[in-house]
C-alpha cells in the first residue's frame, strides 16, 4: 500500500485523527510505498510557513518516518516545491 502523510491522517475529525496518529506507526511501517508530501505553503490565518523543515520538526512525522525507515528506505519519495510546481524525488538518488 501507499502511505501519504496528509491523506493518511484524518484532518477534520479530532477523534479520528487521534486514533490514526496512535496507529500510524503500524500503517506507515507496513507500507510498500512511502510518500512525504511537503509543499512550501503558508497558513493564511497565522502566516506560518510549512515545508520539509517543519515536517521534520513534528513528532508524529518523525514517528512515521522511523516506522517506515526501520523496515526499508526503498520506495520512499519526497514531493517538495510550491503547490503549482511540485517535484517528486526519490529519497535515494
Amino acid at each position: 500500500g501507499l502511505w501519504e502523510d496528509y491523506t493518511s491522517i484524518p484532518q477534520h475529525v479530532a477523534t479520528l485523527q487521534l486514533l490514526a496518529i496512535h496507529s500510524l506507526f503500524i500503517y506507515a511501517g507496513l507500507s510498500t510505498y512511502f510518500l512525504i508530501l511537503v509543499p512550501s505553503v503558508e497558513n493564511p490565518v497565522t502566516s506560518r510557513s510549512f515545508d520539509l523543515n517543519t515536517y521534520l520538526l513534528r513528532g508524529w512525522c518523525l514517528l512515521e518516518c522511523w516506522a517506515r525507515f526501520s523496515k526499508s528506505t526503498e520506495n520512499v519519495f519526497v514531493a517538495v516545491g510550491s503547490i503549482e510546481a511540485m517535484e517528486l524525488k526519490p529519497l535515494h538518488q
